[in-house]
């Protein structure tokens, strides 16, 4: 008789406005182990939306992948953004970055990535990689960013962060008003890499 293995699986159904997603979680405890394993020993894969989500579920709960969800949702409906998901060792995360073309193998590799969002529950506004595009080497125009993410909202950013990845707890962004100052100010950012067409990287 051959030794058999057997598995519970709990498969949660998140749903949002005309969206439903079912995410599944293996609950065997040696394959769970063995995942620890693989985090240990260094192998990082590309985290996929369910193994994000349920990640964030697990660290936050469900309010959070909501709140996460609806950013998410809202990038990649903008055609001027690509939506990519990292391959961290035991931290998932979704970037969201500007495309210069449709050819995926160039933006791939990420020309300019303006937010990006954490499992462990962390919005990062990126203003380091835009610092690096010669249309924003002037500290007066990522701080044309900073006034935008926070006019009209509860969002805070110092002005000595314009060169650097500060971030918003999820909860920061439960507010929709926030979330809404949020998006404007990426599109902000997007219009005015379209207006510069493709400049070159700064160096340093």
């Amino acid at each position: 008789m051959q030794i058999s293995e057997v598995y519970a699986v709990e498969v949660r159904q998140f749903t949002g406005g005309d969206m439903k997603t079912l995410v599944p979680r293996v609950l065997n405890a040696s394959l769970l182990q063995a995942d620890r394993r693989a985090v240990a020993t260094g192998r990082g894969e590309t985290w996929t939306a369910e193994r994000f989500y349920a990640d964030l579920l697990e660290r936050r709960g469900e309010e959070a992948v909501n709140v996460f969800r609806t950013i998410h949702r809202w990038a990649e409906a903008q055609s001027a953004l690509a939506v990519f998901f990292g391959s961290g060792k035991s931290d998932g995360s979704v970037q969201m970055t500007y495309k210069y073309g449709d050819d995926r193998s160039v933006y791939q590799r990420g020309d300019t990535v303006i937010l990006t969002l954490w499992s462990y529950g962390w919005a990062e506004v990126e203003f380091q990689y835009l610092a690096a595009r010669e249309v924003f080497a002037s500290a007066e125009v990522r701080d044309e960013r900073r006034r935008r993410l926070m006019a009209g909202s509860t969002l805070n950013v110092p002005v000595d962060k314009i060169a650097k990845r500060p971030s918003f707890f999820w909860s920061e962004l439960s507010d929709s008003g926030n979330v809404r100052c949020l998006e404007s100010a990426m599109e902000w950012v997007i219009s005015v890499l379209q207006s510069a067409g493709r400049p070159e990287v700064r160096n340093g």
